[in-house]
């Protein structure tokens, strides 16, 4: 159901956040080859595990390979919720 869907997006997201360069690389190249040789299976791994394009996603994000806010529709970019974020108080700095 729902809740281990959620489990499952936070067991993915404290993985991403623990591998380093060299690892998302690995993920990102991993997926592109079973894209290219098997789009089929591909699009079934993504279909049973919705996290997997966020992780993907991150994965690329970390490693600069997007460089340009994702976007649905030409000319209009997705909101980010960075943006919305406060900037953090200037107390905390050194």
């Amino acid at each position: 159901g729902a809740a281990s869907g959620v489990a499952g997006s936070k067991a993915v997201a404290s993985a991403l956040k623990s591998m380093n360069k060299g690892e998302s690389y690995d993920v990102v190249a991993k997926l592109k080859e079973i894209a290219d040789s098997n789009p089929d299976e591909a699009r079934k791994l993504l279909t049973q595990h919705p996290q997997l394009p966020e992780a993907i996603l991150y994965c690329m994000s970390e490693l600069d390979m997007i460089k340009t806010p994702v976007s649905t529709t030409p000319g209009m970019a997705l909101p980010t919720p960075d943006l919305a974020m406060p900037p953090p108080p200037t107390a905390s700095l050194p």
